[in-house]
């Protein structure tokens, strides 16, 4: 867990309203014919104690966007045009992989649209407000859009840094990364 965060913290992935339930877990199980999905209802700390588990870490947000951009520094992960049958924007999140159009050329895939993802990297444009990750204060940076954005969310450059390190929602779900 990481350290700044309540001690004895349940990561699961759960919120009580009714909207979200279809898509919390339940005695460490996913939700039924759910198991490809993208892991939402976790905040920041849950998708850094997963990470953390799995020897792994959350990309920054370079990282992350230079992974949706490659080379060419692309609009969106897989060129410079939008395209609704390349990414999930309006349905709910979906399985993993359900847009292979929309895979960076390298093979990413999901980048864009299903669900946003945390990210390592802070944000603080009011130090009043800030919380403490890994020695640097802010907010927490979501990239990606999701699937209730629109094509100008969905841009490999888009960023949210204005979410509590708190907040859970179907909206927004992690990746890990390895050096």
């Amino acid at each position: 867990c990481h350290p700044n965060e309540s001690k004895n913290k349940d990561h699961t992935p759960y919120h009580t309203y009714a909207w979200a339930l279809k898509y919390s877990w339940v005695n460490g199980q996913p939700p039924l014919g759910m198991d490809d999905y993208p892991v939402v209802l976790v905040d920041w700390f849950d998708a850094y104690a997963y990470a953390n588990w799995a020897g792994k870490r959350l990309p920054t947000e370079n990282e992350w966007e230079i992974s949706a951009r490659g080379v060419d520094a692309s609009e969106y992960p897989w060129g410079n045009a939008f395209g609704l049958d390349k990414c999930n924007v309006g349905e709910g999140p979906m399985a993993v992989g359900s847009f292979p159009k929309g895979a960076t050329p390298s093979g990413i895939l999901d980048l864009a649209g299903n669900v946003s993802e945390w990210t390592a990297t802070s944000y603080d444009p009011k130090p009043g407000n800030a919380y403490n990750f890994g020695g640097k204060y802010g907010l927490p940076i979501v990239k990606g859009g999701s699937w209730d954005d629109n094509a100008k969310g969905c841009r490999s450059s888009a960023r949210d840094s204005k979410r509590s390190p708190y907040h859970r929602s179907t909206t927004v779900g992690f990746r890990c990364v390895s050096d």
